[in-house]
């Protein structure tokens, strides 16, 4: 039998020595194969020896995908303790030269190397000659990763994204960014080109429109889970106050962007690993500024472990962060950096954010409601000592649970109006004081249902100024109720709160029948004022044959000179009257006053009289240079 070797040299010496005639197209072919053959042969030991070196050593030192020699195709591995070679190319050991032989005589002769070996775990799988290095499975996809949006529909004008604080190449993180609209045309790939200009004439700013559902939407190969932080730097030439109100959004979760560097108009959104609660809202209910130090949850102060972990400001005028009122800081002198500072208008506030699953920021366990507001129809100062609500001592259980006042003068705080202390005596720190003017008011919030309140008490200065206690009253479901004073030397003063359908109106006739002339009407001595809800609602007069109408009788104004045109008229007879509708019940009235003509027919006046509950009660002089009249009217049983 011939060795392999001979059988080789025969084939060759047929080759050489067969007739060109007898195949004249194939020479070329046979000549070309004869080549291919006797390189194979020369070549198999030195591509055998190189791929054995090459992967060894590459498995050694842990390769999990090593390409091999001359990068024909990849081999795949597995990691073993053993430093024997592991399979290659799908290929047995003993079949390895054989491997080697097929694949390089039918790709040097333009053949197809499908079936023989494959750059994978199983062998005899179809292989792709256009497959790359990475396996198709392998390759990561792009996916949304999150969007940017702004919370008050302002333009989103950005200069760069960038992700965990990754400066973005070629390689990513980033992989595009599709805007909702972008009415500069200049695209999104500026948005993560790793340049940072801020400046509009640099080009290299992106500009959405404004309106509630712009966004810009971020894709990348990274999964959303890895993602801890975004940054995003906005325009450093104008319009700041844009980058206020955006935030990412991934899947249903909101994380705001908070200012971090002011001069690169650098801000951050923080993806937290634990759930974060929107906690409460800081707002001003006089629409001023918001200019604070330091925030508190529960009097627990500011670490990195909470209870804070962000705040969300509506502006900052000073391009101070708010991250220093979570700071474990208190220092409210601006000069230091330490206070942030809001605009001023009625959409202004914060928004503090936390864990609330380790820190529970709870007002109260149970439902706060508004329950009155404490009023002075005189618009003097408020100052008080104590509020009680159905004579009930304040305690930390309540009613009270917290009074909010439109000003404070002294700084005391409204929490001295329901610490259970009655201490009229200004120099003693437990009396409030807000300013004079016609908006002012303590509005008292509890946790008692409103329609459970039968009684106001309040408690007064009782060093000075006591005749600032005439003219409160307490407004409960925009029903007024006077203060009447029950003791003078502590101050107190009693507010009746009735919802039994008591009459809310009393008639001012005249038993003469005479015609009913008048400039003004007043309820317990309370002037009238066109600025705020008074005592008196409304008039309803039989006749007015002048066409002046009624509300000239509660303006607050005293003029009994016809040409002034601040006189009533009614026409004469037994049944006309005036109707005076109130806010109040006619049990709390214990005065009504009128004003008549000072021109003229001054006689008209005698014979007035206010029906009230069925009773009624004669008017007398009381000034005669402004035909001032009363009437007393006894507390009603």
């Amino acid at each position: 039998m011939e060795s392999k070797r001979d059988a080789d040299d025969v084939w060759l010496q047929s080759v050489e020595n067969e007739p060109v005639q007898h195949k004249p197209n194939n020479t070329s072919t046979n000549r070309k194969r004869k080549y291919l053959l006797v390189a194979a042969l020369v070549m198999i030991p030195v591509f055998t020896a190189a791929m054995i070196l090459a992967t060894k050593n590459s498995w050694q030192h842990g390769s999990t995908n090593t390409t091999t020699p001359f990068g024909l195709f990849n081999a795949a591995f597995v990691e073993t303790a053993s430093d024997s070679i592991p399979p290659v190319l799908g290929c047995s050991d003993g079949g390895l030269l054989f491997c080697y032989a097929s694949l390089i005589i039918k790709h040097g002769t333009g053949g197809n190397v499908d079936g023989l070996c494959v750059p994978s775990a199983t062998a005899g799988e179809p292989h792709n000659e256009n497959t790359d290095s990475v396996s198709p499975s392998n390759t990561p996809k792009e996916q949304s990763l999150f969007d940017i949006v702004s919370k008050i529909g302002t333009f989103i004008s950005l200069t760069e994204i960038q992700i965990n604080g990754i400066p973005n190449s070629n390689e990513g993180p980033i992989s595009s960014v599709e805007a909702s609209s972008d009415i500069v045309g200049r695209g999104t790939a500026i948005l993560y080109n790793g340049r940072i200009d801020g400046n509009w004439a640099g080009g290299d700013v992106s500009h959405t429109n404004e309106g509630p559902n712009e966004k810009l939407t971020v894709r990348g190969t990274i999964p959303v889970d890895s993602i801890s932080q975004v940054i995003i730097y906005g325009r450093t030439d104008c319009c700041f106050q844009r980058m206020n109100g955006l935030a990412i959004i991934i899947g249903t979760q909101y994380y705001p962007f908070v200012l971090v560097d002011n001069q690169l108009q650098k801000y951050v959104a923080t993806v937290f690993t634990t759930p974060q609660f929107r906690l409460f809202d800081i707002v001003s209910t006089l629409n001023t500024f918001i200019s604070l130090t330091e925030i508190e949850v529960n009097g627990i102060p500011n670490s990195s472990n909470g209870p804070i972990s962000l705040v969300e400001t509506s502006s900052e005028i000073l391009g101070h962060s708010t991250s220093v009122l979570f700071n474990g800081k208190i220092d409210g002198n601006m000069n230091n950096g330490d206070v942030t500072h809001t605009n001023d208008g009625p959409k202004e506030k914060l928004t503090v954010y936390g864990p609330i699953s380790k820190y529970v920021a709870t007002v109260s366990t149970t439902q706060q409601s508004r329950l009155f507001d404490i009023v002075s129809t005189w618009n003097t100062f408020i100052s008080l000592t104590e509020i009680q609500v159905n004579s009930i001592s304040n305690s930390i259980d309540g009613p009270i649970s917290f009074v909010e006042p439109t000003s404070e003068i002294l700084g005391h705080g409204p929490g001295v109006l329901y610490n259970g202390k009655i201490d009229g005596n200004m120099i003693g720190g437990d009396v409030t004081h807000t300013n004079d003017g016609p908006n002012e008011k303590l509005s008292v919030y509890g946790t008692i249902p409103v329609n459970n309140i039968s009684q106001v008490v309040i408690y007064g200065r009782t060093d000075c100024c006591w005749e600032r206690m005439n003219g409160l009253a307490a407004v409960v479901n925009s029903q007024y109720y006077p203060f009447l004073l029950l003791d003078a030397q502590s101050q107190k003063y009693v507010s009746t709160v009735s919802y039994s359908p008591e009459l809310r109106y009393f008639d001012i006739v005249s038993v003469k029948s005479e015609f009913i002339s008048l400039t003004e009407i007043q309820i317990n001595g309370i002037q009238n004022q066109v600025a705020i809800s008074g005592p008196i609602l409304s008039v309803d007069a039989t006749s007015d044959i002048v066409g002046r109408g009624t509300a000239i009788l509660y303006n607050g104004k005293i003029d009994g000179n016809w040409a002034g045109g601040d006189v009533t008229h009614t026409n004469n007879g037994p049944n006309e009257k005036l109707t005076v509708n109130i806010a109040i019940p006619v049990s709390s009235i214990t005065e009504i006053v009128i004003y008549g003509r000072t021109d003229c027919c001054i006689e008209r006046m005698a014979g007035l009289a206010a029906h009230v509950g069925g009773r009624m009660y004669q008017f007398t002089l009381v000034d005669s240079n402004t035909q001032k009249y009363a009437a007393t009217i006894p507390l009603l049983e």
